[in-house]
């Protein structure tokens, strides 16, 4: 059965065809045919079985044409996923109002600049205890979320793991010493840390979707086999010559977590990870074969990310035990070669006198904003829509504003929120 007799096969339960035969098909006839005899219920989970790689990437896909804004998309815009098992021990912690370090004047400025500008959730921890937190109607704790980019971030702490346990000698390695398929390819000689910080040369840098559902874009981000679309990506620069926020290069790591450990990325992550750090239940997008898509779409609790930041700011300790070496999370927190706003998968905060880094179309690769910082240690997790965890490792602050993009006439500043903590806290006694 071709690709369109199939979708037509599954339109009336299972598919809503629309936008995938607005792409596929041929100029209309002057008459139409007539209509084919409706499938039964068992043709199409016959179809469904015969041809679950294509229904999995023309199920995904036709969400995103029928869904073109970036956000908020449906929830089923994150399926297929995998379960990622977490250990939750208890809530954490909210501080009394009389035993918060941070003033209620400042937290309520952070809350009327944010709130306007579509923000949907901000929480504020501090020393491992909630100080502050506000929901917007239809948001509340403990709700599966989805944070986009801050999965990229993951991908970089397992590697992390990997080097503490030996199952990855450093970061300097070329990845072909785990990837078979490129290890007689030049781009098995890039290494690891090429890849953390996003100077790989691989193509994909204008993140385009030109070729529609052909391109290795799209068959990246949405397709049924990520692994194979991932390795299909050439490389057109000298690694270390071009940064760009470029989605291969996350992938490519946890490929490289999988291959250096021998375990699905998902059941890695929920045993060296989530569940040493108390987080609840996640999932991780999948293609059709399960293989994690580990450049976005990870959904969980907004705290399980607090707990994520409260980890990297104590130097990957968490309740006594080393999770993360102390020596790979500084490394996390060094400007790269090619980009002083960007670590080893982990944004870092602008300081005044450092250029700029725009990509080819000219645009800022780094969030916007209009002051720098007011600690020379602040870092960022960021996920589309301005989703961000800020974390100072100096002031043991985390900061969460999770939500979507926010109205023209109110633009973002990325050190606003923090700012209006920080200046609070630096007036204090340490």
């Amino acid at each position: 059965m071709t690709r369109w007799t199939g979708c037509r096969y599954v339109y009336a339960t299972l598919l809503t065809c629309t936008g995938l035969l607005h792409a596929l098909a041929a100029p209309a006839a002057p008459a139409a045919p007539a209509a084919p005899a409706a499938p039964t219920a068992q043709e199409k989970i016959d179809w469904v079985r015969a041809n679950r790689d294509e229904f999995f990437f023309w199920s995904r896909y036709e969400d995103l044409l029928a869904n073109p804004a970036e956000f908020p998309k449906p929830l089923s815009f994150y399926n297929p996923n995998v379960l990622v098992d977490g250990e939750q021990k208890g809530e954490l912690p909210r501080a009394q109002a009389e035993r918060r370090s941070i003033s209620p004047e400042a937290w309520q400025k952070a809350v009327d600049w944010a709130f306007p500008r579509n923000t949907h959730a901000l929480l504020v921890m501090r020393d491992g205890v909630v100080e502050y937190e506000k929901w917007a109607d239809g948001f509340h704790p403990g709700q599966m979320l989805p944070v986009r980019s801050f999965t990229k971030t993951l991908s970089s702490l397992l590697i992390g793991i990997a080097i503490g346990e030996g199952r990855i000698r450093s970061i300097d390695e070329p990845v072909g010493r785990y990837l078979g398929e490129w290890r007689d390819d030049p781009r098995g000689a890039i290494t690891i840390r090429q890849f953390l910080t996003m100077s790989s040369g691989l193509a994909g840098l204008d993140r385009s979707r030109a070729g529609g559902p052909d391109s290795l874009i799209v068959r990246l981000t949405d397709g049924a086999d990520v692994h194979k679309a991932a390795l299909a990506f050439p490389r057109v620069a000298e690694p270390d010559t071009v940064f760009g926020l470029n989605q291969v290069d996350s992938q490519i790591l946890g490929m490289v977590v999988e291959r250096a450990t021998g375990k699905p990325f998902a059941t890695y992550l929920s045993e060296k990870l989530w569940r040493p750090i108390g987080a609840g239940p996640a999932t991780l997008n999948v293609d059709a074969r399960g293989q994690a898509r580990t450049l976005c779409c990870t959904r969980s609790a907004l705290s399980d990310w607090l707990r994520v930041g409260q980890l990297i700011a104590q130097q990957g300790r968490w309740d006594g035990v080393q999770v993360i070496p102390a020596a790979y999370v500084a490394e996390m927190l060094k400007p790269s070669k090619l980009n002083p706003y960007k670590g080893l998968h982990l944004w870092l905060g602008w300081k005044p006198g450092t250029a700029e880094v725009r990509g080819p179309d000219g645009r800022t690769l780094q969030m916007p904003t209009q002051k720098p910082y007011l600690v020379e240690d602040m870092a960022y997790l960021m996920g589309g829509g301005f989703m961000t965890t800020w974390i100072s490792p100096s002031q043991r602050l985390v900061i969460l504003r999770w939500g979507f993009e926010p109205p023209e006439a109110l633009p973002w500043d990325n050190s606003a929120v923090p700012n209006f903590i920080l200046a609070d806290l630096l007036k204090r006694p340490p």
